[in-house]
């Protein structure tokens, strides 16, 4: 009889759990759904990162400065548009965590062919020199993660930094249009 149970208990946990998977995939599909409709009504990467920086400032109390330039008639392929989100982000992220800053300008121009994406903080700033020599030591992975993105746009990332006088970063890259795209 306690085998039984058993079988019966353990037919009911894998019913609960196709239930559960069911239930996450369909969860999953909505999920996909709404965010692919959002992509299409907002993902413009200026609306975004407006957005976010001003979410940011009032979460913060770190005063952004966001301003774009000749990117709202690109036609951004998806990718782009992410990374250049996630690069902003994890520029502010890096900015609240350590620059101890109270003013960040943001600049994201597009010149053709390139964009460039311009961050500065008005923070403490650090040796770069002694910075780079020490990132595979530490835990860190900001800097690490900008930089592999911009490798993926096939773009350079430069940065600069003095200790008390803040940080600029400075990332160049070709964009690339939608495909179908004549621009």
């Amino acid at each position: 009889m306690i085998i039984v149970f058993e079988l019966n208990f353990f037919g009911k946990q894998m019913n609960n759990v196709n239930f559960l998977r069911c239930q996450n995939f369909r969860s999953w599909q909505a999920v996909a759904c709404k965010f692919h409709h959002l992509k299409t009504l907002i993902i413009e990467i200026f609306f975004i990162n407006t957005a976010f920086c001003q979410d940011f400032s009032e979460n913060s109390g770190i005063k952004v400065d966001f301003s774009p330039a000749g990117m709202k008639d690109l036609n951004l392929d998806f990718d782009t548009e992410i990374n250049l989100y996630r690069l902003v982000q994890e520029g502010l992220a890096n900015i609240k965590k350590h620059a101890a800053a109270s003013h960040v300008t943001i600049r994201l121009v597009a010149v053709s062919p390139n964009i460039i994406l311009r961050i500065e903080n008005n923070g403490k700033g650090f040796d770069v020199q002694k910075r780079l020599a020490n990132l595979t030591k530490e835990k860190r992975m900001g800097l690490q993660s900008m930089e592999g993105r911009v490798k993926l746009l096939q773009g350079n990332m430069t940065l600069q930094s003095t200790p008390m006088r803040g940080t600029k970063i400075y990332i160049k890259f070709p964009y690339k249009v939608k495909k179908g795209d004549l621009r």
